[in-house]
């Protein structure tokens, strides 16, 4: 859109009365800050997030505005160029995508696992709130691969070779291995990640969980004695035992 001289400073002020414009924060825009005004000052301004409400309408108008100074040989202003972007469509994206966003930390922090995620490489990045509760950490001891410091020592190395292998290979990711908890106590978890891929097939994130095991495991580790025992007392019996 272009407009000259014409326009007083009364008339950007009807403007603003009529149209409300707002920052992305709520703010009102001043006069001095809108593009059409400062175009005409001999301002250039340049992808200005800019929220309309005309009078007595609730749903905003949701805008990038851009507006160029336009002068004649002598360096003078006589017009301004203004283009305006209707950014209405990525506005509701990103409410729904942080709808979500909110509704995938709500549960991610209320399963029984502890849980985490990576960007492509395998670097996490976000860890919920069990997996903090356990180790006693936070997440800038945490990001990346500060995990390895909640590994049990005698694991820590063969976890980290084969997870690396797998968020190389795009493979699903499964292991067994004790972490540490934040009293110093080592219990077991099953651990396992998925990759989380976009429409292209490219790998985005990896979604990962810990499921602790260490009841499962002490109990097939007491069947497992029970049943070395009755072998060895069958072996000694002459008799045998009848189980």
């Amino acid at each position: 859109e272009m407009f000259g001289q014409g326009y007083s400073r009364e008339g950007f002020e009807q403007y603003v009365d009529e149209w409300q414009p707002y920052h992305p924060d709520g703010r009102i825009f001043e006069l001095d800050e809108i593009p059409m005004y400062r175009a005409l000052q001999g301002l250039e301004s340049e992808d200005v997030e800019m929220h309309f409400r005309l009078k007595n309408e609730e749903n905003l108008i949701y805008a990038y505005v851009n507006g160029v100074p336009v002068k004649d040989k002598q360096g003078q202003v006589i017009e301004g160029v203004v283009s305006i972007l209707d950014i209405g469509l990525r506005k509701e994206l990103e409410d729904k995508l942080r709808e979500n966003e909110v509704r995938f930390r709500t549960l991610a922090n209320n399963i029984s696992q502890l849980a985490w995620m990576t960007d492509e490489t395998g670097y996490i990045f976000w860890y919920n709130k069990r997996w903090f509760d356990y180790t006693g950490t936070n997440l800038e001891e945490m990001k990346g691969w500060g995990w390895r410091k909640v590994h049990h020592p005698d694991h820590v190395d063969r976890v980290v070779n084969k997870v690396s292998r797998n968020f190389e290979n795009g493979e699903i990711w499964e292991d067994t291995f004790p972490l540490r908890r934040q009293d110093g106590v080592y219990r077991w978890f099953l651990s396992r990640a998925i990759p989380i891929h976009d429409e292209n097939g490219k790998i985005l994130h990896w979604f990962g969980t810990n499921t602790d095991i260490t009841d499962l495991k002490q109990a097939q580790e007491t069947l497992k004695y029970q049943k070395s025992l009755l072998e060895a007392q069958q072996e000694v019996s002459p008799l045998g035992i009848l189980v």
